[in-house]
């Protein structure tokens, strides 16, 4: 009886997990470009989980996923930036590694980006000003 309620409660636990990250699959991606209809460039970018200076914060996270955290600052002048941190996760080969990214932005849009190629889950490229 107690190896079934444990293989239920983790098959819960499954479910739960899938659901909440549905956004970051490529349907959850693709409905995210359907629902806000995104220009031809920004849903390409969505779709191949890549990012350019000037894109909207919101359609970057949507195509990288949810960052590890984020830490907001207030410049002297009253705006807002935004550090998102992205972190691989530790696999039996090297358990110790925990490479980082960040991805910056400024009033809502990405400025610039650091480190995303060292982060295995992002196959994609990254592009410069466009």
């Amino acid at each position: 009886m107690f190896r079934f309620a444990f293989v239920f409660a983790a098959a819960v636990l499954l479910t739960a997990c899938g659901s909440a990250s549905s956004l970051f699959t490529d349907g959850g991606r693709e409905s995210y470009v359907r629902k806000n209809d995104l220009s031809g460039k920004d849903s390409v970018h969505v779709m191949e989980q890549r990012i350019y200076r000037g894109m909207p914060i919101s359609h970057a996270l949507a195509a990288l996923g949810p960052p590890h955290r984020q830490d907001t600052t207030t410049t002297a002048e009253g705006r807002t930036q935004v550090e998102y941190v992205y972190q691989a996760r530790a696999n039996a080969f090297d358990p110790g590694n925990m490479s980082r990214a960040y991805v910056y932005a400024q009033d809502q849009a990405v400025t610039d980006w650091k480190n995303l190629n060292q982060i295995p889950r992002f196959d994609a490229y990254y592009e410069g000003g466009m």
